[in-house]
């Protein structure tokens, strides 16, 4: 989770307050206690989500698709456990709607195919 807003702070550090009020915006979810999190820190009131070399996920966009009524986008992504592109290891569908500029909320994820074997992430 940390990762994926990772852009939206200066430095590879954040307060569990901070964090939670992000992971509300972005995510919805609430009554996170982040200060339980493996790299809190409780004399800085900080922690680490590690901005040491990068990482990234063997994925395919599939679609892309804008509901104009409801202001949703729906997308949908092939994740590999190859760099080959050759074993997709599971497709997603999620849906998420723009709350601002450069930011989105997701409303849902939703799981279309899973063949068992864990999408390679590098980094992790």
């Amino acid at each position: 989770m940390m990762r994926l807003l990772y852009n939206r702070f200066e430095n590879e550090f954040i307060t569990a307050e901070g964090l939670k009020t992000e992971v509300e915006k972005v995510f919805g979810i609430t009554n996170v206690d982040f200060t339980r999190y493996y790299r809190y820190d409780p004399e800085t009131d900080s922690m680490s989500f590690g901005a040491s070399g990068g990482m990234w996920m063997f994925t395919d966009l599939i679609s892309e698709e804008f509901e104009e009524v409801t202001g949703t986008y729906i997308i949908t992504i092939d994740f590999y456990a190859d760099g080959a592109y050759m074993l997709k290891a599971k497709t997603m569908k999620y849906k998420v709607v723009k709350t601002k500029e450069d930011e989105y909320r997701m409303i849902s994820s939703e799981c279309l195919y899973d063949s068992g074997y864990i999408p390679y992430r590098d980094g992790i």
